[in-house]
């Protein structure tokens, strides 16, 4: 992209920023503070304290559903991320990796102990920390302990996350063939910025040239579909760096394209320099503009805009795993691994979050379960009209599952969202608008943490 298609892209988002009177928008959405460890550490909102638990045994009580995703996490990285706040171990010894691997077989086999048939995953997600990381006869062991309780051939999707790093190494191409000969139909790639310069500011390792050559191998190798990350907000990142990494995305040519504006949450490194006055975090500003650039180049180089902030070239090429999707509704999720977590319906169920930790549990013969966590009706409510809203929200739906709508739930926040017309609704269906999809993550926080709603109706 040339200079002046950078002004002229930027231009043009500055412009869209003014018109809509984003920053007003915003500021009216502002939830005040809130303890933003417990949302990294549940992923949800609630009230109470969540119930200590000492035993997987509690899944016995787990709702039947109509399927199963499962979430496997492997803590291993090469580099620490200045923003990253997931769990993770950098440069593991092969002691610490055998440890890792007998505690997934203790889990997997301790899970089918307790939920038998009705642990049955079709959609697979293994993230990180960097999966891949692993040598290739680890990821062997690893996919040794899946198909020893789980059908991979009746697989709908199977994700296995990635950096350019792991791809060109030594090692790379004969790992990525034994993972598509695995069952593995999906890769997503954590690229971050296309710019070495803001990557090293980020903590990562990787040239513009490295990115291409490492999608050019996982290409050769045939995978079904291979998705790039990006963040816009990085630190040291200005809307013509961004503009840079949007023109550099649309050349590289992925099946689809994710991008996340950055969040400053604990206990990413990040967090503590932007509290200890060492970093300036993102302007609201920089973030709208910068979302508002992604959209504009992007759909106009045949991306769709799924959902929002994720684009694909065509519907086949489709993330199934994601958990706002339509189908993933009445579905369970089981998490396996140091800070997994499992989730179905109201209830989510957490693991030990410090991988040690984690690990001499298991070692123990013991199960490596944290705490549980109930929402009740208003928290659920919250959490399902947050998530649904990145797709389309089914009111009717919901209400048959949980006896009452949203609108009688939550009056109040919808009145707020309809008028600074950031939803739409067609009978029971509620979707965002265009100025809602632009500020969809300042939307779904507003539900989530504003404050209760006094005219719910009390259950």
């Amino acid at each position: 992209m040339g200079e002046d298609l950078d002004r002229v892209l930027i231009g043009k988002a500055i412009a869209e920023y003014a018109a809509g009177d984003y920053g007003r928008i915003a500021d009216e959405l502002a939830v005040g503070s809130f303890d933003s460890s417990r949302v990294v550490l549940y992923n949800t909102l609630f009230y109470r304290p969540p119930l200590k638990v000492d035993s997987w045994d509690y899944f016995r009580s787990l709702r039947k559903a109509s399927g199963q995703n499962l979430y496997l996490h492997v803590p291993f990285c090469r580099t620490s991320c200045l923003y990253c706040t997931y769990e993770k171990v950098l440069t593991p010894s092969a002691e610490t990796v055998g440890r890792y691997l007998q505690a997934i077989r203790h889990e997997i086999e301790r899970k089918t102990s307790i939920l038998k048939s009705q642990l049955d995953p079709d959609i697979y997600y293994i993230g990180g920390g960097t999966p891949t990381h692993l040598s290739e006869t680890a990821l062997r062991s690893l996919f040794q302990l899946l198909t020893s309780r789980f059908d991979l051939r009746k697989r709908r999707e199977m994700t296995v996350e990635t950096t350019p790093g792991a791809v060109l190494a030594e090692d790379g191409e004969d790992k990525f063939r034994f993972l598509k000969n695995a069952g593995v139909d999906r890769i997503n790639v954590g690229v971050q910025s296309f710019c070495s310069e803001v990557a090293q500011k980020n903590g990562r390792r990787q040239s513009s040239e490295e990115i291409f050559r490492s999608f050019a191998i996982l290409r050769r190798i045939g995978f079904e579909k291979v998705n790039l990350d990006l963040i816009y907000g990085l630190v040291g990142q200005t809307p013509a760096h961004w503009a840079k990494d949007l023109e550099a995305a649309v050349r590289l040519d992925p099946d689809s394209i994710t991008t996340f504006s950055l969040r400053v949450r604990p206990p990413s490194r990040l967090f503590t320099l932007v509290r200890n006055g060492k970093i300036s975090p993102p302007s609201e500003s920089d973030l709208i503009t910068m979302r508002i650039m992604a959209q504009h180049w992007l759909s106009s180089r045949g991306y769709q805009e799924d959902v929002p902030d994720y684009f694909i070239r065509s519907t086949e090429k489709r993330f199934l795993y994601q958990p706002f999707q339509p189908h993933n509704h009445s579905r369970n999720l089981i998490g396996l691994g140091p800070s997994a977590y499992s989730l179905a319906g109201d209830r989510q169920i957490f693991n030990l979050r410090d991988t040690e930790a984690f690990l001499r549990r298991s070692e123990s013969g013991t199960d490596p379960v944290d705490s549980a966590i109930y929402l009740d009706r208003e928290e659920y409510a919250r959490k399902s009209l947050a998530v649904g809203l990145r797709s389309v929200f089914d009111d009717a739906m919901f209400a048959q599952e949980c006896g009452f709508s949203v609108r009688e739930g939550l009056p109040e926040i919808l009145e707020k969202l309809n008028g600074l017309h950031l939803i739409e609704a067609k009978g029971a269906r509620i979707c965002l608008s265009p100025a809602g999809r632009i500020l969809h993550n300042r939307v779904a926080e507003y539900i989530m943490y504003s404050p209760i709603d006094t005219r719910s109706t009390e259950g």
